[in-house]
């Protein structure tokens, strides 16, 4: 009967790990997808509509006409380049809890580009926060 009773806590602890272990996990693909997401619209040509989507609402708003712009220069930089082929993440680094920073290359027929997106985790749940783009592949760390 004693050992049962301390075999019941040893269990529990376990389930709790394991549980809140799925908890990380799941949060880890919601950031994933949501990255993903972004980019795939981004190299269909639709940035604003991956900026409509995936961006936090907060920058939107406090970045407005310097954001339209920079989707414009996406868009114009993929063209120029002969169009988005494909991408490929390459690196995936959490950041804390509530922040992962995601590096991709973008495939196009002219040369390869470095894509960095960071993904946080807030009440309006996991959105963009930031990209950055270039030919210069050395922005990839």
């Amino acid at each position: 009967m004693i050992n049962s009773l301390f075999k019941i806590p040893a269990l529990l602890t376990l389930c709790v790990v394991f549980l809140s272990g799925l908890g990380n996990a799941s949060d880890n693909l919601s950031a994933r997808l949501t990255a993903q997401n972004f980019m795939e619209l981004t190299t269909q040509g639709k940035s604003a509509e991956a900026i409509q989507l995936y961006m936090h609402p907060r920058v939107k708003e406090l970045l407005g006409d310097v954001l339209t712009d920079g989707v414009a220069q996406q868009q114009a930089y993929g063209a120029n380049l002969g169009g988005f082929q494909s991408i490929e993440m390459i690196s995936e680094h959490q950041l804390g809890n509530r922040l992962v920073k995601y590096e991709y290359v973008i495939y196009t027929p002219s040369l390869p580009v470095a894509y960095v997106l960071y993904v946080y985790s807030s009440d309006e749940g996991w959105k963009v926060t930031s990209f950055q783009f270039d030919t210069d592949l050395s922005m990839l760390k």
